[in-house]
């Protein structure tokens, strides 16, 4: 091997230790909110205001998801724009100011899907709270919590 190409192989292998070494990895945070019961109800009128699609792009992107969630989308879509007759707060659970997980009830005028139970779950990040899980169900039983007792 000439002198160059050596001098270039450990100029290329000194960069690539460099490079390594300079940038620790780090764990994909989500972005930070204050007041996670705020925000989910804000979220949830995000749903009745703006349609699915606006919704959630907010959850995919509170939750550092990459892309879009089409089916979640499609699932959403028949609460899209529908104000409920009845929203609140039905079950908050905090585990030692670590993990919070909020059921929201909304009873809606429909026949077809009546009530509807909203959970978030956020964890405590430095910054404040980091939703870490969304999901929607239309069965009390399917809506807690596995060990929790429904309402």
């Amino acid at each position: 091997m000439s002198r160059l190409a050596a001098w270039r192989a450990s100029l290329a292998a000194a960069a690539l230790g460099l490079a390594l070494g300079a940038a620790p990895a780090k764990a994909q945070i989500m972005p930070p909110v204050q007041d996670p019961v705020a925000n989910s109800r804000t979220l949830l009128d995000k749903l009745q205001s703006d349609g699915a699609e606006p919704f959630v792009g907010e959850v995919m992107r509170l939750l550092k998801k990459k892309g879009e969630n089409t089916e979640l989308s499609t699932n959403l879509r028949p609460f899209s724009k529908k104000k409920p007759d009845v929203l609140g707060l039905a079950y908050e659970r905090n585990y030692s100011d670590l993990i919070r997980v909020m059921v929201f009830y909304a009873q809606y005028d429909d026949n077809r899907y009546p009530f509807m139970y909203y959970q978030f779950t956020y964890k405590k990040i430095k910054e404040g709270w980091a939703m870490t899980n969304f999901r929607f169900e239309n069965e009390a039983s399917r809506a807690f919590p596995e060990g929790y007792a429904a309402p």
